[in-house]
């Protein structure tokens, strides 16, 4: 992905946080509500194989809750990684300069609260969700001999994802947290073998899967 459709990507990303804190007054207390609207931005810090291609990046992410229980709840998410290629300067056998690689999540799950909502301020959620991520790297010539035979290297998997959020109430519907999450994508060797040209710590064979660990901090807003 150029450096403008990487600009474009973070911009709207941007605009859907302000979005989120723009929401108007009239929504109803947390314990009475059954939606919540949250923002969140951090980090991404890669693993497993893409470590050995990326480094850290940033991370922004929206995400939209309907409580069907006051302690369990669907929800959508969308979030982006924004990951850094590695270079000369970085550890390990690189054969070629790492293009930068943005990963695009869209998942869908399950939301459990852990604390009383009606007892305490405090407001811990686990989540467990399922989706696909695409995989986005910007232009480079290694990849034209790649599956795809484009200019860059982009595709879609099957991916899962997991965390833990620690918030707190400061308003009957504004809740302030902080997050970790766990994406695994399921990627495909086959394809995932062209990335052993930029670096020898990439198996030859390719990689069947990637992880992301992001970590945040947001707001949330019940509706």
């Amino acid at each position: 992905m150029r450096f403008h459709e990487r600009l474009a990507a973070t911009t709207v990303f941007g605009a859907l946080l302000a979005a989120t804190f723009a929401l108007p007054g009239a929504a109803r207390a947390q314990q009475a509500g059954k939606w919540t609207v949250d923002a969140r931005g951090g980090i991404a810090v890669p693993a497993s194989d893409l470590s050995d291609l990326e480094n850290v990046g940033g991370n922004a992410a929206v995400g939209v809750a309907y409580w069907v229980h006051p302690r369990i709840a669907l929800r959508v998410d969308g979030s982006v990684d924004l990951l850094s290629g590695k270079d000369s300067s970085d550890q390990g056998v690189l054969v070629a300069q790492v293009p930068d690689m943005t990963l695009w999540h869209y998942v869908g799950g399950l939301e459990f609260r852990l604390t009383p909502p009606e007892a305490t301020r405090w407001d811990v959620t686990v989540n467990l969700e399922a989706g696909a991520t695409t995989m986005d790297t910007d232009d480079d010539p290694i990849f034209t001999t790649g599956p795809g035979g484009g200019p860059d290297f982009t595709q879609t998997y099957f991916s899962g994802n997991g965390g833990l959020r620690a918030g707190y109430w400061v308003t009957p519907r504004v809740n302030v947290f902080v997050s970790g999450q766990a994406h695994l994508i399921a990627t495909d060797e086959q394809d995932t073998r062209v990335f052993s040209a930029f670096s020898s710590d990439v198996d030859p064979s390719g990689f069947s899967s990637g992880w992301t660990f992001p970590v945040q901090a947001g707001v949330k807003v019940s509706i």
